[in-house]
């Protein structure tokens, strides 16, 4: 990563930086070394170029960067946007990584989501669910969860032994590959088998089309890859995590009228949209309304700033409660964090994905105005 990437990255940090010691620690650099003679108790966010975690953390872990290294055990969740990560220590969270070359080798306990270029899992432990959207992904580790798969190039080299879903250019099985359970998958082409690998399992082939250079798999990796889009979805991500611990309360009761009353959110927000450039035009009429004008586009400027983070707050609160993760809807920065990764999928879908973005950050919007109603007239 070079200056100028981390200079913006620093800086995005920074604007959050006022947040209570007991809460949350940051950390940022141009690399950030944690020692092995320290533990972390709080949730522990890093930005930095360079990252080598060599400290047991009891916590959660964040960290977002160019080069990644996590060699020591994690109890929490662990969260990292980087160019190149490495995970040699056990998780006993779920680990969510959105990279270049990702490589797993560490028992990871929790759920494993995983999007990259080059993906390896090199004898891993792997005992949560498996989603996986890569490149050239590399199984050799035992997959004993339910798993999904969607990728240019597949290789099996392990025992797998619950049912696997896989999307793929093509799919290979090496000498060392045992399937024990039901595989469905999906490819231009029948899958690559060595001789001495064991299919015992069912397998059910779905022939499509090749997967051309603007299918969803290159067009994902090529848009994870753009440091445009990274700078977008780490913008959102530190947006959201302010909202969530300075701004509690306003988080938490936009995102309850987004998720209780989605539809008086999306009119309030479409009504928002169709008469504000009327008011507008009859402000800036007369003098005396011109500053009034002023303020109102800067409050819409600043409500389109904030909208997607919400969007992320609200739809990642309502998945998490759905899922049966939470009792409750849950406004947290793992909701917030989780719910960025969805809105962040949700627009590599074709001509849908872009129409679903516009009518959740329709929503959030409307949201904002009930709450701002509210809190005027109650």
């Amino acid at each position: 990563m070079n200056m100028k990437k981390l200079l913006i990255l620093s800086l995005l940090f920074s604007l959050f930086l006022p947040i209570s010691s007991n809460a949350a620690e940051i950390l940022t650099d141009t690399e950030v070394y944690t020692d092995n003679q320290k533990t972390y108790f709080e949730n522990l966010y890093i930005g930095a170029g360079r990252t080598i975690v060599d400290s047991q953390i009891n916590s959660d872990l964040t960290v977002l960067g160019g080069e990644v290294l996590i060699k020591n055990k994690i109890s929490g969740d662990v969260f990292v946007v980087g160019g190149d990560a490495v995970f040699e220590a056990d998780i006993l969270g779920d680990l969510r990584v959105i990279g270049g070359d990702v490589k797993v080798s560490g028992n990871i306990v929790g759920d494993l989501f995983l999007i990259g270029g080059n993906i390896d899992l090199q004898n891993a432990n792997l005992l949560g669910d498996v989603i996986i959207v890569g490149a050239d992904v590399l199984i050799n580790s035992e997959i004993n969860n339910k798993s999904k798969i969607v990728a240019a190039k597949v290789f099996v080299n392990s025992k797998i032994t619950s049912p696997i879903e896989i999307t793929a250019q093509k799919l290979s099985f090496g000498e060392s590959a045992i399937l024990e359970s039901n595989l469905s998958y999906y490819s231009p082409q029948a899958f690559i088998k060595n001789e001495n690998s064991q299919i015992n399992g069912e397998v059910v082939f779905n022939q499509i089309k090749n997967i051309q250079d603007t299918s969803f798999v290159k067009q994902a990796i090529l848009n994870i890859t753009s440091f445009w889009l990274v700078l977008k979805f780490i913008t959102t991500l530190l947006i959201a995590f302010g909202l969530v611990y300075i701004f509690k309360v306003f988080s938490t009761e936009v995102s309850m009228l987004a998720i209780k009353s989605p539809a008086k959110s999306l009119l309030a927000g479409i009504l928002l949209l169709v008469f504000t450039p009327v008011i507008l035009v009859i402000l800036f009429i007369s003098l005396a309304g011109m500053p009034i004008a002023i303020l109102l586009i800067l409050a819409i400027m600043f409500i389109s700033i904030i909208s997607p983070s919400l969007v992320g707050i609200f739809i990642g609160s309502w998945v998490r409660k759905r899922l049966n993760k939470t009792a409750d809807y849950l406004v947290d920065f793992h909701s917030a964090a989780f719910g960025v990764i969805l809105l962040t999928i949700i627009q590599f879908i074709p001509v849908i994905g872009s129409f679903i973005s516009f009518v959740l950050g329709i929503i959030a919007i409307g949201a904002i105005v009930r709450y701002i109603r509210v809190s005027i007239f109650k």
